[in-house]
């Protein structure tokens, strides 16, 4: 990968556009599913962290007021109706050009807000039946963050303030792990929170708090049930939570009940199970596994011509490497076509609303892998096909059903 960290963020950004424009596809079909609107809404809320964090401010001020809209459609306040998740669509688009760096007026954004407000507004009218917010439940939320957290920037009183503003909670500092005061290195972080927290709203609405964190800290959120709902001392300072930083014994923390300890989910660091690779290494990979398979043929035929039982055994080993890493070079540069596919969709629901038909695509065989390269050419051609049997091979619903078609 490049080591420029705006190239790193831009790819990153890519992978998260992807996957809000996919959540907002399957909204237009399945509008009150709980899952979807969460996915969405984190997917906005890295965006503009990520943004603001690379120096991309007008990424991170524009995709806001979207992330705002969607909390609200979290929170039960407006459903996600169709015209809210067609100006989100719109909104993506211009989310990429200010990712990428491109053209991307300030009058073309205010139109996309002007819309997207508009479409709240509306969508603030009608009865939400399928976003009702469910009945309150309690949380006990137990998290600590890395030693050099402090002097990462991380701060913890912002996080704690995130969770009061989902309801009624009691906080306690956690100071076992605090080392004596003489051994004590003002900048590193060995507390820990507990949080007995009383909300509307689900579990992913707490792990959301902690989403820039998440990786390199320890989380664990169990619910309560029944629990009696505590109230927030809000006449106590914050600062206090760290008071007992200054203390030289600290009383240890309670052992958690042993049905508590299996019913917690704890969230330490995790490995990526993908590494992104540009494609012209992979290509300099396979320029050299192709000089290798040569050089193997030549050793063979060395070997073949020597008498030296030994000197054969090593080129059969090498002719049986240099295969097998052939054929992994070749399937490494092979991807599924559902990712093809998957650019159809957004495609399919302009035409849909630009032409006013009804349209319904349906693909098959999207397990199918191809080469890279073939994937991106065969991209153009299949948009036309597209294109060309929506304008001119399909009729409006009326004519359809004047001729008798479903």
């Amino acid at each position: 990968m490049s080591d420029d960290p705006i190239d790193t963020f831009r790819q990153e950004a890519q992978d998260l556009l992807e996957q809000i424009e996919t959540g907002l596809l399957d909204m237009a079909h399945r509008p009150g599913d709980r899952d979807l609107v969460d996915a969405v809404f984190r997917g906005l809320h890295t965006l503009k962290g990520s943004g603001a964090m690379f120096g991309f401010d007008a990424l991170a001020a524009f995709t806001h007021h979207c992330e705002t809209a969607f909390d609200r459609v979290r929170k039960g306040e407006v459903p996600a109706t169709p015209e809210l998740v067609a100006a989100v669509l719109a909104a993506q688009d211009h989310m990429r050009a200010l990712a990428e760096g491109t053209d991307a007026s300030d009058a073309e954004g205010e139109a996309l807000l002007a819309r997207l407000r508009k479409a709240v507004d509306a969508a603030a009218g009608v009865t939400v039946e399928t976003a009702c917010v469910p009945g309150a439940a309690t949380w006990k939320v137990r998290f600590s963050l890395p030693a050099d957290a402090l002097a990462n920037g991380t701060r913890p009183l912002p996080l704690l303030d995130e969770l009061r503003e989902l309801g009624d909670c009691k906080v306690t500092a956690l100071t076992d792990q605090v080392p004596p005061l003489e051994a004590l290195v003002p900048t590193e972080c060995w507390l820990g929170w507990e949080v007995i927290l009383t909300t509307a709203h689900p579990r992913s609405a707490i792990e959301d708090v902690f989403i820039f964190v998440i990786d390199e800290m320890t989380l664990e959120i169990e619910a309560l049930g029944s629990a009696p709902q505590v109230t927030q001392d809000h006449d106590a300072p914050p600062e206090a939570l760290l008071a007992a930083v200054t203390r030289e014994q600290a009383a240890p923390a309670p052992e958690a009940a042993p049905e508590a300890v299996e019913a917690a989910e704890v969230k330490t660091t995790r490995v990526g199970d993908t590494v992104r690779v540009p494609a012209e290494r992979l290509d300099e990979l396979m320029d050299r596994v192709g000089e290798l398979v040569i050089a193997q043929s030549r050793l063979k035929q060395v070997a073949v011509s020597s008498n030296e039982p030994q000197l054969r055994a090593v080129a059969e080993e090498i002719e049986r490497l240099a295969s097998e890493l052939r054929d992994t070079m070749m399937v490494v540069r092979m991807v599924p076509v559902a990712q093809l596919f998957g650019r159809f969709r957004r495609l399919i629901h302009d035409l849909a609303r630009d032409t006013g038909k009804t349209i319904a695509l349906s693909t098959e065989g999207e397990a199918t892998e191809l080469d890279k390269t073939v994937i991106e050419r065969l991209a153009d051609p299949l948009v036309h096909l597209i294109r060309n049997a929506a304008d001119h091979g399909l009729e409006t619903p009326d004519e359809r059903m004047a001729a008798g078609k479903p």
